[in-house]
């Protein structure tokens, strides 16, 4: 928008041109910080609470979400200057391709290594029992991203992946 408006493109472009932005850019967000970067940040630092200290947790979640964040955001600044009305070519670029498939998966994986690290460590029996769920967890869930995401959908996947964590915990 703003390479728009310094190149003069008139008001009612500029005007479409926000409009027709709004739906990708979220889209964009949704899919790879919400449901990607925001999970695996959590996860790690869920993790890292559970084997070193809740305040090394704590900052490795601040640090990792907003790294990438500001990542993006500064990538995303230069895109849309770079680019001006043709940045759709820049959402089409491979490399944010790659990591919007890569989002999901990974945030499933980090997901599903964490459960069972945080109910041990909440059940205070980190055993080598426990450890063999981490991976089993994982990758169950790696298996089903790939399997049962398209078919499901986000919000369905997730609701399903809840009630398979909570049915796993209890029977654990």
């Amino acid at each position: 928008m703003a390479r728009a408006e310094y190149d003069e493109v008139p008001d009612e472009t500029v005007r479409r041109l926000r409009h027709a932005l709004v739906g990708p850019l979220g889209s964009i967000g949704d899919k790879l910080i919400w449901a990607g970067v925001l999970p695996v940040a959590v996860a790690l630092g869920l993790i890292i609470t559970a084997s070193v200290s809740p305040v090394v947790g704590a900052v490795t979640f601040l640090v990792l979400y907003n790294a990438v964040h500001l990542v993006v955001r500064t990538w995303a600044l230069r895109a849309g200057w770079a680019e001006g009305k043709e940045v759709s070519r820049a959402l089409n670029a491979a490399g944010l391709q790659r990591s919007l498939r890569v989002a999901g998966p990974a945030a499933a994986v980090a997901v599903g290594f964490a459960i069972p690290v945080l109910g041990a460590w909440l059940a205070r029996a980190y055993t080598w029992q426990a450890q063999t769920g981490m991976a089993l967890v994982a990758g169950l869930a790696l298996v089903f991203s790939r399997w049962l995401l398209p078919t499901l959908g986000g919000l369905r996947y997730g609701l399903a992946a809840a009630a398979v964590a909570l049915l796993l915990g209890w029977v654990w």
